[in-house]
């Protein structure tokens, strides 16, 4: 099939689809013998197109019979090619060795964690619910013993320390006592709120935590007078570890910011929202 041909293949098409398309209210009366005579114009060239796709399929088939005569072949192909695959380097080996550690090492934490959490709660409740201070707690008995009284206690030790840990062993402990009957569910909604709730939206908690992350250190290490202030500067230091520092007012973050050469931003805390949002970046040129 020549150029030639293509091209009046496609120029036929493109008339025949200009047709289509004003066939409602643009229909013009001459559009009736020239589409008729598109279509047999265009059924002449599909014998060409056809025999083009034919021939070339035949010279890929033929390509692909030179370079492997059967599937076989090309099997005992692929098994020399990786056999003759040369080795990774070592500073590849090592990096997957390390990766491959530190997931062991991951995997094993979590569940010697995820064990220990399940042992303690549900070894306390079970023998809170087997001594009868669940149905005591009920009759109106002394608190002093029962489940609900000792899981608020222990919630309430547990947000004055922030302790991450002990919130949610705490929590743990109120989802089986829930299930073992030794409490209702308005009061395990009430230990969620004490517990779960707490981490999510407690502003000194989240401060805390945050810098723990960030720094490595708990929040009283990194600022002794225990209040998370309105604004604070997020930049990365020589090492490109992303480091925190606040401020009481905006102005001293943005003098702190202009200092650094655009590779920082100056963040805001939202307390409807409990997070800190951009307020001041860098902008780029695309």
């Amino acid at each position: 099939m020549s150029g030639k041909e293509v091209n009046r293949y496609l120029a036929l098409l493109d008339r025949k689809l200009f047709i289509v398309a004003h066939s409602g209210v643009e229909w013009e009366p001459e559009y009736g013998p020239e589409m008729e005579a598109i279509d047999q114009e265009l059924a002449e060239l599909r014998k060409l197109v056809d025999q083009e796709h034919e021939r070339r399929r035949g010279v890929e088939k033929e390509a692909r019979m030179k370079a492997f005569a059967s599937e076989s072949e090309f099997d005992k192909a692929y098994e020399r090619f990786l056999a003759d695959l040369p080795q990774a380097g070592g500073v590849i080996r090592r990096r997957h060795e390390k990766m491959e550690a530190s997931f062991r090492d991951y995997l094993d934490a979590f569940e010697k964690w995820l064990f220990r959490h399940a042992y303690e709660a549900g070894y306390a409740a079970a023998m809170a619910v087997a001594s009868g201070a669940g149905q005591q707690w009920r009759q109106g008995g002394d608190e002093e013993g029962t489940v609900m009284e000792q899981l608020r206690r222990e919630a309430l030790y547990a947000q004055r320390s922030y302790s991450e840990e002990l919130l949610y062993k705490i929590y743990g402990g109120a989802v089986m006592a829930r299930k073992l009957g030794a409490i209702t569910k308005e009061e395990f909604m009430e230990v969620n709120g004490m517990t779960g709730r707490f981490m999510n939206t407690d502003h000194e908690f989240i401060r805390r935590k945050n810098e723990e992350f960030f720094h490595g250190g708990t929040a009283a290490e990194a600022d002794g007078d225990g209040q998370a202030k309105e604004y604070r500067v997020k930049y990365w230091d020589r090492d490109g570890v992303v480091r925190y520092r606040e401020f009481d007012d905006e102005e001293r973050a943005k003098g702190f910011y202009d200092r650094l050469d655009g590779k920082a931003e100056v963040q805001r805390y939202v307390e409807e929202r409990q997070e800190y949002e951009a307020v001041v970046y860098p902008e780029f040129e695309v």
